[in-house]
C-alpha cells in the first residue's frame, strides 16, 4: 500500500511542477521547526470497557520547506519533516476470575514516536500577509517506545493472577489532513500554527482483560497541534 500511496504523491509533485512551468514567479526554499501536542481520537472495541483518558504531550517538528508559485494566490508548500510526537493515557479495568472474585487495575501508558512526514500543502494567499493551508500528510514510522505500567486498586487483596502488560501494536504509516494558516512577519519570517487530523489508525490497545478474548480494547489515531516558525531564503 506505502508503494501506491508514494506513486500518488511522485505523480501529483509532477502536476504541480508542470503548472509551476508556466507561473513567472521564483520558487523559495526554506526551513521550518515548531512544538507540537499529541492527542488521540480512541475507539473502544470490547463491550463493557472503559474508554482511555488521554494527557497530550509536547514534542517537536523540524525540516525543509518550499514555496511554489502556481499562480499569484495559489502555493504548494511541500513539506519534509521530522517530527517527534509523544502523548500519555490511562484506563482502568476489571479481571473477574471463574471464582467469585474480581480486580480492578489502574493503567498508564505514554507513547513516544518519531516520523518522517511528507507534506505536500497547497496555500491561498489573502493577502501579502496571511495564508490559508490545507492538505494531505503521509507520514512513515521510524521509532516507536511504549511504556506500560499497572496498579491493583482492590484493597486487600493478594494477587492470584499475574496478567501480561497491556501491548500497542502500531501501524507503521498513517495518512491524515492538514488544516492551518500562515502569518508572515516579514517577506522571510513567517509562524503557522495547524492541526493534524489522522485518517487511519495509528495502533490497537491489546489488554488481556479476558483470557478468551484477544481481540484489542482501543483502536487508536492522531490529532496534533502545532505551531511552527519557518525562515525562507
Amino acid at each position: 500500500m506505502k508503494k501506491y500511496i508514494l506513486l500518488i504523491f511522485t505523480f501529483y509533485f509532477l502536476i504541480i511542477s508542470d503548472i509551476n512551468a508556466q507561473s513567472l514567479l521564483a520558487n523559495r526554499y526554506g526551513v521550518k521547526a515548531g512544538f507540537n501536542m499529541t492527542d488521540l481520537n480512541s475507539k473502544v472495541q470490547l463491550e463493557g470497557v472503559e474508554n482511555i483518558e488521554v494527557t497530550p504531550n509536547s514534542g517537536f517538528d523540524f525540516g525543509f520547506y518550499m514555496e511554489i508559485p502556481l499562480n499569484d494566490k495559489i502555493y504548494l508548500n511541500p513539506e519534509l519533516l521530522y517530527s517527534q510526537k509523544t502523548v500519555s493515557f490511562t484506563y482502568p479495568y476489571i479481571f473477574d476470575y471463574p471464582i467469585n472474585r474480581r480486580d480492578e487495575y489502574a493503567t498508564s501508558n505514554k507513547i513516544k514516536q518519531g516520523l518522517l512526514q511528507l507534506n505536500p500543502i497547497l496555500s491561498y494567499k489573502v493577502n501579502y500577509k496571511l495564508s490559508i493551508n490545507l492538505g494531505p500528510s503521509l507520514s512513515f514510522l521510524l521509532s516507536n517506545d511504549y511504556s506500560y505500567s499497572e496498579e491493583l486498586q482492590t484493597e486487600d487483596s493478594p494477587l492470584l493472577v499475574d496478567l501480561e502488560d497491556g501491548v500497542f501494536n502500531e501501524e507503521s504509516f498513517d495518512v491524515g489532513f492538514d488544516l492551518g494558516m500562515s502569518y508572515y512577519l516579514t517577506d522571510d519570517l513567517f509562524f503557522s500554527p495547524k492541526i493534524y487530523i489522522g485518517l487511519l489508525k495509528s495502533g490497537d490497545i491489546l489488554k488481556p482483560i479476558n483470557l478468551e478474548n484477544d481481540d484489542p480494547s482501543y483502536t487508536l489515531s492522531n490529532r496534533v497541534y502545532t505551531m511552527s516558525i519557518g525562515y525562507l531564503f
